[in-house]
């Protein structure tokens, strides 16, 4: 393999992995040490260290000791790195000049405002090219929803998690109280990562955990007047801004995309 290749190869592993690639984000706004970046993410402080590691030897982070603490951030040369890889990308999915039918492929992504007609046949040829066409756009939806509800939640001091557990809670009512095991079955996230968002929500005062009088080992978890707040406010946000495309659509084509998109979960196999 050539040294281009090699670096691309670390890249791609790196950012492989969803932990990874949050643990990147999240220094990409500001340095971090270890303990830190694991009261972000829903996995262990060693599990955090071990993927410190492959992102440093990917040439993706860099690390400095300040007293007893190692302080990890994002390396300058990155960006060249990142680029390389994005470049990559391109050059497996752009249509190679000269060729017309390439050129002719319907499909255009658009993503940051940018449009740029990709030869979806290159990605995978066992497909329709409108198919593939159709999941990326899905997938950049997503990305960018998640994105948005991360940069609002942040300004609350909170990350997605933690943001989507204060939602649960206020969907089920103000007053209502409920198990972490209820909880997790009311949300998207799992009962191993909403205990210690739990923690930190709790420290903060928007949620507090009574014990149940019949069982005093069962715990009950209940959204405070502040957490109420707090969600209410990034709720706003959401609706006023980062929903603004779904407010646009008619009540029929939101509708119809809500019973596409149903459909469409249905079919997906669960993770």
């Amino acid at each position: 393999m050539t040294n281009r290749s090699e670096c691309l190869q670390a890249v791609f592993v790196a950012l492989a992995d969803p932990t990874r690639r949050t643990l990147l984000e999240i220094l990409a706004q500001a340095p971090s040490h270890v303990a830190a970046l694991a009261q972000q993410v829903p996995v262990s402080r060693s599990a955090v260290s071990q993927h410190l590691k492959v992102l440093k030897a990917a040439g993706l982070v860099q690390q400095a000791k300040r007293g007893q603490q190692r302080i990890y951030a994002v390396m300058n040369e990155s960006q060249g790195a990142l680029k390389g890889l994005s470049d990559y990308a391109l050059s497996l999915v752009a249509p190679p000049p000269g060729d017309a039918d390439a050129k002719s492929a319907p499909s255009v992504l658009q993503e940051r405002g940018e449009s740029r007609a990709l030869n979806w046949s290159a990605v995978n040829d066992e497909v329709d090219a409108q198919t593939v066409s159709l999941a990326g756009r899905f997938y950049v939806a997503g990305h960018r929803m998640e994105r948005l509800l991360a940069r609002t939640a942040a300004a609350y001091q909170l990350n997605v998690g933690e943001a989507m557990i204060l939602g649960t809670l206020k969907r089920l009512g103000n007053d209502s109280t409920c198990t972490p095991t209820e909880l997790g079955r009311h949300s998207l996230i799992s009962v191993t990562g909403i205990a210690k968002r739990l923690n930190r929500l709790e420290q903060a005062g928007l949620i507090e955990r009574t014990h149940a009088e019949q069982d005093r080992r069962s715990v009950k978890v209940r959204l405070t007047a502040a957490g109420a707040r707090t969600f209410e406010a990034i709720s706003h946000e959401q609706f006023t801004h980062s929903y603004v495309g779904f407010n646009a659509l008619s009540p029929t084509q939101r509708e119809g995309l809500d019973s596409v998109l149903e459909s469409l979960l249905d079919s997906l196999p669960e993770t």
